[in-house]
C-alpha cells in the first residue's frame, strides 16, 4: 500500500511518482494500491478499507507513506500552499506527521513493515528541537523508519527518480533499508552529490530508534562531508578549474588534506577531526555515517570546531608548503587529544 501526500504545486509530480513506482513494481508482478492526496486532507480510516479492494487481505503487505513538501528553517514543514481559498501555512513536525500518519496507524500495525519517506529540503532538521520532536512522535508508533533529505536545497529532479529502484529493492528483493538506500540513492550520481540523508530507523517496533546522517564524501571535493571553498574565491583565477587533490597526512587524531590550484599553484590545507563521522566504502565510493548522540542530543560534528583550513601562496621553487604536525589544528581535535592524554596519565 502506497500513500503519497503532497502540496498543491506538487500534484503533477506526485502523480508521476505514483505511476513510476506502480509501473516498476508491476513489472515484477507486485500489486500496489495507491492514493495521492493533499497534505491537509486527512486520510480517513475507512478510506484504507477501499485500498484493500486492490490487494489481497490474505497475504502480508507493506505500507509506504511519502510526503512532498518544503521545510521551514525555524522548524516545521509546510502543511498547505496558496491556491483557491487556501493560504500557505506551516505546522510543527509532530503535527505534520500526525496529520499524515495517525489515521493510518491501524493499517501500519497490520502491515509487515510500515515506512515513511520525506521529499523536502532539510532546513528544519537544523532547528534545535526538530530531531527530538520527530523521535518523540515516532517512538510509540508502528512505523519502522523515516528517511528525509538533509540538504538545505533539495533538487526534486535529482532525488525523486531514486524511488522506483528503492521500492524494488525493498518490496521485491526484500533488501534491508540501508542496503536499499545505498543501491538506489548511493548509485545515483545526481542524488548522492546533491542530497545527504537523515535516517530514523529501528529493526523492530519495540526497539529504540537510531538516528544517523549519510553523506557522499569524495576526498577530491568533500572530505568527511566538508565542502571545499570555491577555488576562484581564493586564488582569483577565472579559468574554471577546480582544486586538485594531492595527498593526506595524519596528524594524531586529525586528517590534513592537501589541495592545489592547477592554475597558479595556491595550496589549500584542510585539517579535519572526524569525531563521530565514520567513513565507509560502498560500490567503490566513499560515504560518511554519523550517528545522533543521545547524550548531547545532537550531531557532534561541527565545522566551526572540527575543521580548520590554511591557504599558502605558491612557492618560488615550486615545492609544496610544509605541513605543521606539531599540534592539533582544530578546536575539537585539541579537546579530544587533551582527553586522551589525561586518560593515559590516569592509567599510568
Amino acid at each position: 500500500m502506497l500513500v503519497i501526500y503532497h502540496l498543491y504545486p506538487y500534484t503533477d509530480l506526485a502523480l508521476a511518482l505514483r505511476d513510476q513506482i506502480t509501473a516498476a513494481l508491476g513489472a515484477f508482478f507486485v500489486s500496489t494500491a495507491c492514493q495521492t492526496r493533499l497534505i491537509h486532507r486527512i486520510f480517513q480510516a475507512e478510506q484504507a478499507e477501499t485500498m484493500f479492494d486492490e490487494i489481497s487481505r490474505d497475504v502480508p503487505f507493506h505500507l509506504a507513506v511519502i510526503f512532498m513538501t518544503e521545510s521551514d528553517p525555524r522548524g516545521g514543514w509546510w502543511h498547505t500552499s496558496t491556491y483557491g481559498n487556501m493560504k500557505s501555512s506551516t505546522v510543527s513536525e509532530i503535527d505534520f506527521l500526525a496529520t499524515c500518519l495517525d489515521n493510518l496507524a491501524e493499517v501500519a500495525r497490520s502491515a509487515a513493515t510500515a515506512r515513511v519517506f520525506g521529499i523536502s529540503c532539510g532546513y528544519n532538521l537544523r532547528a534545535e528541537d526538530t530531531i527530538k520532536d520527530i523521535l518523540s512522535y515516532l517512538h510509540p508508533t508502528p512505523y519502522l523508519s523515516l528517511v528525509v533529505p538533509s540538504t538545505t536545497t533539495l533538487l526534486m529532479c535529482d532525488f525523486v527518480p531514486i524511488f522506483p529502484e528503492l521500492f524494488l529493492n525493498l518490496y521485491y528483493f526484500g533488501a534491508a533499508l540501508e542496503t536499499s538506500l545505498f543501491s538506489a540513492w548511493g548509485k545515483s550520481k545526481e542524488a548522492r552529490t546533491h542530497t545527504g540523508l537523515t535516517l530514523f530507523s529501528r529493526t523492530a517496533r519495540n526497539s529504540e530508534i537510531e538516528v544517523k546522517t549519510i553523506l557522499y564524501t569524495p576526498v577530491a571535493s568533500r572530505p568527511f562531508g566538508v565542502p571545499l571553498p570555491v577555488m576562484q574565491s581564493i586564488c582569483g583565477c577565472r579559468d574554471g578549474t577546480t582544486w586538485t587533490y594531492k595527498t593526506r597526512r595524519l596528524n594524531q587524531l586529525e586528517y590534513i588534506h592537501i589541495y592545489r590550484a592547477p592554475c597558479c599553484q595556491v595550496e589549500l590545507q584542510v585539517a579535519i577531526y572526524p569525531g563521530d563521522r565514520l567513513q565507509y566504502l560502498k560500490h567503490e565510493m566513499c560515504f560518511n555515517i554519523e550517528r545522533w548522540d543521545s547524550i548531547t542530543q545532537r550531531f557532534n560534528f561541527n565545522e566551526c570546531d572540527n575543521v580548520r583550513m590554511k591557504i599558502f601562496p605558491p612557492s618560488k621553487d615550486g615545492k609544496p608548503a610544509a605541513v605543521n604536525l606539531d599540534g592539533m589544528w582544530t578546536v575539537a581535535g585539541a579537546r579530544a587529544w587533551s582527553r586522551q592524554l589525561t586518560g593515559q596519565s590516569f592509567a599510568k
